[in-house]
């Protein structure tokens, strides 16, 4: 019998492990290596401080798969438990279009963004979390590498191209931080700041990346700075006493000084993965000022126009091949900010979603200031009504040069078992949870393919978790790589991701799962869990090689049996275990 407890649609290829456990484990199959070319690891890594070897055993196995693929779905069947070769490409490397790609910066052209010579429309998930996490214990932590492998194939696998990602730059005044203290630096934070930026380069995905936040959040914000500046303060989020304590980020010299310090040391950094300094990256689209700014707290007018010509002037001298976004909270005509020359990007977030907001800010960010445009931010719940997604995102589609992303995306945990999970009510887990987050998420999928000019998937591709490796690499000053891991695995305590085996019971006269059953003469494990889902259950069961039965409660004074008992092969694999006579496996 198996327990509906994470997202179904999720492991590309699973082997069961049948001699010598009763359990029904499953484990990721090993079998399929993704083998990388040496052109594509030799473009990868500029200077190689990372060798291919590295990469093969970060990447290989059953998914996901690190580039953006061209899938054909014309056989695919989301409830098969074997690899499904239609849906991905084979053992290639990926095109010299892709690798142009991964080493060509997305420039600007008035309103719209381009990359390799075509029109780039930036899209994807916000995940704020993958410099350093609140949601684990401890709290704050920094994400493990396998959880952060995983968001970079469901992020390719949804269709997007960017991820914004808070806690690539917004680091302050904790132990964990980049920045502990004013001019102090942690460098042994950039571990998993430069991780991920070389994971999403991986992928072939874009980062912007918010330099500051507006509020008092775990991962710090302007508030930090303030305090070193000399100036008082107390509260969590926005609820900061006084209440005007943040218009020192702006007009204290040294509170600017400060923070422009740390913009310099940031952008002068040397990814200890790549070899590359972040202000030369081209994975890095765009450097964002900062996270819904404003004078004071929230929707208190945007930050004086001079402080983000001489923000964005900064990045620009340290990165004069990268983007630089105004990060004010939302678009002020009359403050000048449309005029600001070295802005190229505006942007505002939706909660709910707008789409009059949406045409408005674009009109004045396109129209008069002849920049782009980006909803930085946008609600894909509905929760708090606004207009439908749907019409919301078709507004951005017919918008040409705009880009969006919603918030937030999360997975699992380092074993990949539990869903890791946030509090703010707007957590997205691909494929989804529960009917209406797959329908959200299906119609994203859909949106992205056309903001990028593919065709949409007939299903929602699957992903796995990553089998990784944690490494340890050598200072980007060092000529060569002794790089040294640490092997981690996902724990084989499942069946499809999102279903946990409860065992072997006693389903003899009452029926242990009396509420909908089926059965058939190719019945496997994840025909029974897909139908007994379809039909809105949370537990499905196998019995006697061909039924399936399903219900959200065992019911019936049903009595565990001796696994023993559940031995019958299914029908439809002889690898898996179907139950047994009158036992419900």
């Amino acid at each position: 019998m198996y327990a509906r407890s994470v997202p179904l649609l999720s492991l590309l290829s699973l082997l069961l492990l049948l001699p010598g456990t009763l359990a029904s484990l499953w484990s990721f199959n090993q079998t399929r290596l993704f083998n990388l070319h040496k052109q594509w690891s030799a473009n990868l890594i500029n200077k190689r401080y990372v060798t291919d070897s590295q990469i093969d055993s970060w990447i290989s196995g059953s998914g996901p798969f690190p580039y953006y693929f061209q899938p054909s779905y014309s056989t695919s069947s989301v409830s098969s438990c074997n690899s499904n070769e239609n849906q991905f490409p084979g053992n290639t490397g990926p095109s010299s279009e892709d690798l142009r790609k991964r080493d060509d910066f997305v420039s600007r052209s008035g309103s719209k963004l381009y990359l390799d010579g075509y029109e780039y429309r930036p899209v994807g998930p916000n995940i704020y979390w993958l410099g350093l996490d609140e949601n684990v214990v401890p709290d704050p932590s920094y994400p493990t590498q396998t959880r952060v492998w995983e968001m970079m194939g469901i992020a390719s696998a949804m269709g997007a191209n960017t991820i914004r990602a808070h806690t690539l730059g917004i680091s302050f005044g904790n132990p964990l931080s980049v920045v502990t203290g004013p001019n102090t630096y942690n460098d042994g934070a950039y571990q998993a700041i430069d991780f991920a930026i070389m994971a999403a380069r991986v992928y072939g995905l874009k980062l912007i990346i918010p330099l500051v936040d507006n509020y008092n959040w775990y991962h710090g914000g302007k508030y930090q700075f303030v305090g070193w500046a000399g100036h008082s303060w107390s509260g969590t989020g926005a609820a900061i006493t006084p209440p005007d304590v943040g218009g020192f980020f702006y007009n204290d010299t040294n509170c600017v000084q400060l923070f422009m310090n740390y913009i310099t040391h940031h952008l002068t950094h040397v990814n200890q993965y790549t070899g590359i300094a972040l202000g030369n990256d081209p994975t890095i689209m765009m450097w964002e000022t900062g996270n819904e700014l404003s004078v004071y707290q929230q929707d208190d007018g945007p930050p004086p126009n001079a402080w983000t010509q001489q923000i964005c002037g900064l990045v620009k001298s340290l990165a004069p091949n990268h983007l630089c976004m105004d990060g004010t909270f939302g678009i002020y005509p009359d403050s000048g900010q449309l005029s600001n020359g070295n802005v190229d990007a505006l942007t505002d977030h939706f909660y709910p979603a707008s789409v009059s907001r949406l045409q408005t800010g674009a009109s004045y960010t396109q129209n008069e200031a002849g920049k782009v445009y980006i909803a930085g931010e946008w609600d894909w719940t509905g929760q708090y009504g606004g207009d439908d997604i749907n019409s919301f995102m078709s507004a951005i589609q017919n918008l040409d040069g705009t880009g969006d992303f919603f918030w937030s995306l999360f997975g699992h945990d380092t074993d990949c078992c539990t869903l890791v999970t946030h509090n703010d009510g707007y957590t997205m887990y691909y494929p989804g949870t529960t009917s209406d987050m797959t329908t959200r998420a299906s119609e994203i999928v859909n949106h992205y393919h056309s903001m990028t000019n593919n065709d949409p998937p007939q299903i929602l591709p699957r992903v796995a978790c990553a089998t990784t490796t944690q490494s340890t690499v050598p200072s980007s000053t060092a000529s060569t790589s002794t790089t040294t891991t640490t092997t981690t695995s996902s724990s084989p305590t499942a069946t499809s991701t999102g279903w946990s085996s409860l065992g072997c019971y006693v389903d003899a006269n009452s029926r242990a799962l009396p509420n909908d059953e089926t059965s058939s003469t190719s019945m496997t494990v994840e025909t029974c869990e897909n139908f007994c889902l379809s039909a809105g259950y949370t537990l499905a069961g196998v019995e006697n090689g061909d039924e399936c039965w399903c219900s959200s409660s065992i019911q019936n004074g049903a009595t565990v049996a001796s696994p023993s008992d559940c031995s019958t092969t299914c029908n439809g694999n002889s690898n898996e275990i179907c139950g047994g006579g009158w036992r419900i496996k």
